[in-house]
C-alpha cells in the first residue's frame, strides 16, 4: 500500500471501475499501445483477462512470451524436501551451470 501511495503522491492516475474486469479491460484496451507479457506460446495471448483486453484493443498490440526469457525448473529446496521454483534468464543458461540465486516466479 505504501508504494501505491507513493505512486499516486508522484502522479499516477488510479482508477476503480465497478463492472468488473471485463469492464475494466475494456477501458485498458483504448491504449494506443499494449505490451502484454503471459506465459502464452506464438504471437498473442491464449486465455483470461489478458486475452480480452488483447482482443479489445485497436492499437498496437506486442506479446512477450516469457517462456521465450524466463526458465523455470523446479529443484528441492536444502533440507526442507519442499520443490522449489527457480527462474533463470535465458541469456544466463550458457554463463552458468546452475542457478545460485533462487526466486519465486510468479
Amino acid at each position: 500500500m505504501l508504494e501505491i501511495s507513493e505512486a499516486i503522491k508522484a502522479g499516477a492516475i488510479v482508477a476503480t471501475e465497478t463492472g468488473g474486469f471485463h469492464a475494466r479491460n475494456t477501458k485498458i484496451a483504448l491504449a494506443q499501445r499494449m505490451i502484454a507479457f503471459t506465459w502464452s506460446d506464438g504471437n498473442s495471448p491464449e486465455k483470461g483477462g489478458t486475452l480480452d483486453t488483447w482482443k479489445k484493443c485497436k492499437g498496437l498490440r506486442v506479446h512477450v512470451g516469457l517462456k521465450s526469457i524466463v526458465r523455470t525448473e523446479m529443484v528441492e529446496a536444502a533440507g526442507k524436501g519442499q520443490p522449489e521454483v527457480v527462474c533463470k534468464r535465458k541469456r544466463d543458461e550458457e554463463k552458468e551451470e546452475k542457478t545460485t540465486q533462487k526466486r519465486s516466479c510468479l
